[in-house]
């Protein structure tokens, strides 16, 4: 069975204290509030309007929906995390509202998704990139188990700024 399939079959995922599901329009408010909120967004996502953000919904989030989810607490949208993947490996991406950081929902999440990348989508290899200016993010991988294996210097600019992204990651 493909992982298409597998991903098509599994939609929703729930842990403790959230539902990991795919992603609606009603969530478009959290997608501006953190798109949009400098703090929020300053290693993430970036959404000027609401126009982008249903752009964004309507091309990625909700369009290519596989392997994207909202990550409800209470039934509240609170972020999101997505998934890109090959057929052995896949990288892990995500991002909270600012009001729900230092509480455990990203590793919890990100936990989530990884258990569901190695025990139903049989994959060898997980990983997640992180901008090396935002160790909190480096802190989420390491609590996965994951282990930095590299770092690509000046990958990208970042509002003019050179980034260094850090490369994370477990197998199996």
């Amino acid at each position: 069975m493909s992982i298409e399939t597998k991903l098509l079959q599994h939609q929703t995922l729930t842990t403790a204290r959230l539902t990991i599901r795919p992603v609606r329009l009603a969530d478009a408010d959290m997608f501006l509030q953190v798109g949009s909120d400098p703090e929020n967004n300053e290693f993430t996502i970036r959404y000027a309007n609401e126009e982008a953000v249903l752009e964004a919904l309507a091309t990625y989030w909700i369009g290519q929906p596989l392997g994207k989810f909202t990550i409800a607490l209470n039934d509240q949208p609170i972020g999101a995390i997505d998934l890109h993947w090959t057929d052995c490996s896949a990288e892990i991406g995500y991002f909270l509202d600012k009001r729900y950081w230092h509480h455990g929902y990203a590793t919890e999440t990100a936990q989530a998704l990884m258990k569901f990348c190695f025990n139903t989508l049989k994959l060898l290899r997980v990983e997640g990139r992180y901008d090396a200016r935002n160790p909190a993010s480096g802190d989420v991988l390491s609590r996965l188990g994951m282990h930095e294996e590299g770092r690509l210097v000046n990958e990208r600019l970042a509002d003019g700024i050179p980034v260094t992204t850090v490369i994370m990651a477990k197998t199996c």
